[in-house]
């Protein structure tokens, strides 16, 4: 066998090895959009089936994490909210696998774990969850404001529900905090006070 002979071979199996790791990113990146798109139309369905159907082997650290953060949205959606948290835990799980953690989609995963207690018998799981994305959502240096807003009244509405006012002690969160979870206390017990009589 002579280098040539070799040579060949590289040459021959190169471009086809390059096609097939170009195609396999092209589909996962594809099915990431996909499940986006079916959330986007309110396909929550098919995303579970397309999900159920399709092997995750070899993927992506981060498309990974993100895949089944759709995942559980779509579960959230589709009101099964025990599903819809295990596949956030999955994504925050994976998300600590990868090389560069994005933190505030760990922190939007946490976030909507804690959301889908609320709507569970274990309402009360959820404020660690809430509690740890607000923590890291208000270290992120360049978040923008209205997602912080966001954030503060999902935050808020839980917080309500549970009857735990002690984010609006000073020390428990940033002044900006504070003074959100007031305002919308006040809002929306104006509004139930409004609607009620």
């Amino acid at each position: 066998m002579t280098l040539d002979y070799h040579m060949k071979w590289i040459l021959f199996l190169f471009p086809i090895a390059s096609l097939l790791i170009f195609a396999s990113d092209r589909v996962d990146k594809g099915l990431l959009q996909k499940l986006q798109e079916n959330i986007e139309i309110g396909e929550f369905q098919k995303n579970i089936d397309i999900y159920k159907t399709t092997a995750l082997d070899g993927m992506p650290c981060e498309e990974l994490a993100r895949i089944y953060h759709q995942i559980g949205l779509s579960y959230y959606n589709l009101n099964l909210e025990k599903d819809a948290i295990v596949h956030f835990e999955k994504s925050v799980n994976q998300w600590n696998k990868c090389k560069t953690p994005n933190r505030e989609e760990i922190a939007n995963s946490l976030f909507n774990i804690g959301v889908s207690y609320q709507y569970t018998n274990e309402i009360y799981s959820g404020k660690l969850y809430i509690d740890s994305s607000l923590a890291i959502i208000e270290s992120l240096p360049k978040l923008p404001f209205q997602k912080l807003v966001n954030k503060y009244e999902g935050a808020g509405s839980y917080y309500v529900d549970i009857k735990d006012y002690s984010n609006l002690i000073p020390g428990h969160g940033g002044i900006l905090r504070i003074n959100f979870l007031c305002f919308w206390i006040l809002k929306n017990m104006t509004r139930r006070v409004i609607y009620y009589t």
